[in-house]
């Protein structure tokens, strides 16, 4: 079923024929699909760098004994006792996980973000606020 609408001008009739709900569907399928052919759509990689990581100190892990071991090709080193996490193999890994999250967000999905440490609570909740995403960061209460 299609719906035509008519322009008057000065004795002039135009008749234009609005998009379909079908098109409006392909439309918005092509568009998704040609988000996912490019490989930083979003310009993740431009969220973070090398230097920002350093500064961060995302390179510091935990205690060596904790570490799992299918964690050990993402270490650089250890020093008393301290993994240090080999930041040029984390870069790309977290480009491509902002990318993929974007892609979600992008095609209406939900993001949930979770967190058990006490110190980075308020930051976590009052971000998935603002985001208008939902955030779980306090224990899970036991049912009977």
């Amino acid at each position: 079923m299609s719906i035509m609408f008519l322009f008057w001008s000065w004795n002039i009739t135009e008749s234009v024929q609005a998009p379909t709900q079908c098109q409006a569907t392909d439309q918005r399928e092509a568009t998704l699909t040609a988000a996912l052919e490019h490989e930083d759509y979003f310009g993740a990689k431009e969220l973070a760098s090398l230097r920002d990581l350093f500064q961060a100190r995302v390179y510091l892990g935990h205690n060596s004994g904790l570490r799992h071991p299918s964690m050990s090709p993402y270490i650089f080193g250890t020093r008393q006792g301290c993994d240090i996490i080999d930041l040029e193999q984390t870069l790309p890994l977290l480009h491509q996980a902002l990318n993929i999250t974007g892609h979600i967000v992008y095609r209406g999905g939900m993001v949930l973000f979770l967190s058990r440490q006490m110190q980075v609570l308020p930051w976590v909740e009052r971000l998935a606020r603002e985001v208008g995403e939902y955030a779980h960061c306090r224990s899970w209460q036991r049912g009977e």
